[in-house]
């Protein structure tokens, strides 16, 4: 979860890769794709998404990650790289969280 904090998405990569869960949560239900979005880290978000990582996991406050990226005010650069993936159904999982 450090590594979503500091926006390390290399290190994150090498992290799943290795074994580490995406679906991990802190101690207010937050997962690393949530810390990652509230802090603005869109690499970082994406390298988690593209793991695997639930977008629609609700944290301890019941917030998605988009929900956390538009309260602290990095939604729309989060939608516009996120909105570049290839993968179609999760990007519209992501803006349909936004809404």
């Amino acid at each position: 979860m450090l590594a979503a904090d500091a926006g390390h998405h290399e290190l994150i990569e090498k992290l799943i890769d290795l074994g580490a869960s995406v679906r991990a949560e802190d101690s207010q239900g937050r997962t690393a794709l949530s810390r990652a979005c509230e802090a603005g880290h869109v690499r970082a978000a994406k390298a988690l998404m593209d793991r695997g990582a639930d977008a629609s996991h609700r944290d301890g406050r019941s917030l998605t990650c988009g929900q956390l990226a538009e309260q602290f005010g990095h939604s729309q650069q989060l939608m516009q790289l996120i909105s570049g993936q290839s993968e179609k159904p999760k990007c519209q999982k992501f803006f349909n969280l936004m809404m």
